[in-house]
């Protein structure tokens, strides 16, 4: 098992595997029997449930790659994340290697040592190679105060360790919803969701629309003249369909929103309704960890040229998910995916993403690329709208930003207070006033 060509045959074998929930329950019930003998003579018997849990998540990843066992309470996950946990965003290789990548320049993993393509290759002493990747996200998970320690392989040959402390998430750490005035040459409002769920007391659209509000209000009060919306969706992994759907009414006034479809239904068509909250310009920023309902919002955004989409290309997880519950199993929830997303236009973007329709850096150094519109229209928009963001006059922007732009001011003041610069924002605040400008 030592040899990646052996393991790539074998997965490729077993994936030949027909596996039904008969045979599910057959190997279970061999796998009980096993464990009950194993009992009798070692006290460090392995407990049932995770045994159980385990040939039950291996069974449901088999649906779709994105379907998997949930081993946690039920109402816990429909309410905002309170476990401490360490999120690595990792992809897996044909031979099982666990590869560290699409590290953020603001991660603290960044400034603890970790690398985008490390080689993640044990948690605490344990190898973890041929687990799963859903395995592997609850190794990272502990106390507060504790430290979890990774080791990582680097160039095929250097080995490093690392202690990643587990740090308790302050209130201020936990908003859902936050945003502000920015000031300058232009006067933006903006806000940053970084999830759309909902709970008893509140939902995520209603605190964007109160905290809009607000803000719009609050600058009124101080004879600030706002000039556009920036909406931040980086890093958001989406949320409840319902409550991103009430997000694009809220930006977009009319017309077909997203469609859904499975293979078992006929499609199901969803429209906005007259209650959009602005038409001031819009701004809206994705990255690599933009994902689901958060695509999908950028995606109607740049389908109807509501805003310009300005970062890096998103996830590609554009699936509708449905959560059962385990019956006898308080602990355990299923998630399968039931249908797909559609765009306005009818294209999918599962698997394939959403491209801006400029990309900025999010890296310290100044790339010669830093905008670049034309190159990165997104492949499945209409010629339209290709059209549209190739007139976006780059050249007069970048000399507009040159002159007057405040990239510089922000990080330094940023490194003044020992604070970790946004560079992807910030240049996206003086991307979108060079745009303001050039439209005049």
């Amino acid at each position: 098992m030592q040899s990646d060509s052996v393991a790539s045959q074998l997965e490729e074998e077993f994936t030949k595997i027909p596996f039904s929930q008969d045979l599910l329950e057959s190997v279970m019930e061999i796998l009980y029997l096993q464990n009950e003998a194993l009992s009798l003579t070692n006290t460090d018997r392995i407990k049932w449930d995770e045994i159980q849990f385990v040939a039950s998540e291996g069974y449901v990843s088999s649906f779709l790659g994105s379907s998997l066992m949930i081993y946690e309470k039920y109402g816990d996950l429909l309410r905002p994340k309170t476990i401490i946990s360490i999120e690595i965003p990792l992809k897996e290789t044909k031979s099982k290697r666990k590869i560290i990548t699409l590290l953020q320049e603001t991660s603290f993993l960044k400034e603890i040592g970790l690398q985008n393509e490390d080689e993640l290759i044990t948690i605490n002493g344990e190898p973890i190679r041929y687990l799963s990747i859903q395995t592997v996200n609850r190794m990272l998970k502990g106390k507060v105060g504790e430290t979890i320690e990774i080791s990582i392989l680097r160039n095929q040959n250097e080995k490093y360790s690392f202690k990643v402390p587990l740090k308790e998430n302050k209130p201020s750490d936990q908003k859902i919803v936050e945003g502000q005035i920015w000031t300058g040459k232009f006067n933006f409002i903006y806000i940053k969701v970084s999830g759309f769920i909902k709970n008893n007391q509140s939902s995520a659209t209603e605190m964007i629309k109160d905290l809009y509000f607000t803000l719009m209000e609050d600058a009124k009060n101080k004879n600030i003249n706002i000039h556009g919306f920036v909406l931040d969706l980086r890093n958001n992994p989406g949320g409840f369909l319902d409550q991103i759907i009430e997000c694009m009414r809220m930006l977009i006034p009319n017309g077909l929103l997203v469609t859904t479809q499975s293979s078992r239904t006929s499609p199901s068509m969803v429209y906005a309704n007259q209650s959009s909250i602005t038409d001031l310009p819009l701004v809206v920023l994705i990255n690599e960890n933009t994902g689901s309902g958060s695509e999908l919002i950028a995606g109607v955004i740049q389908h109807y040229h509501r805003g310009i989409i300005l970062g890096s290309k998103s996830t590609g997880q554009g699936l509708v998910h449905v959560l059962n519950k385990v019956s006898g199993e308080e602990n355990s929830l299923i998630k399968i995916a039931s249908s797909f997303l559609y765009l306005p236009n009818g294209k999918k973007f599962h698997e394939t993403g959403i491209t801006p329709n400029v990309w900025v850096s999010d890296r310290k150094e100044l790339d010669h690329n830093l905008f670049d519109a034309k190159n990165n229209v997104q492949i499945n928009s209409t010629t339209e709208s290709k059209e549209k963001y190739q007139r976006l006059d780059i050249t007069s922007i970048s000399q507009w930003i040159e002159q007057n732009g405040t990239f510089g001011q922000k990080v330094k003041s940023d490194n003044d207070k020992n604070l970790l610069p946004d560079y992807q924002l910030y240049r996206s605040l003086d991307f979108f006033s060079g745009y303001l400008s050039t439209q005049k």
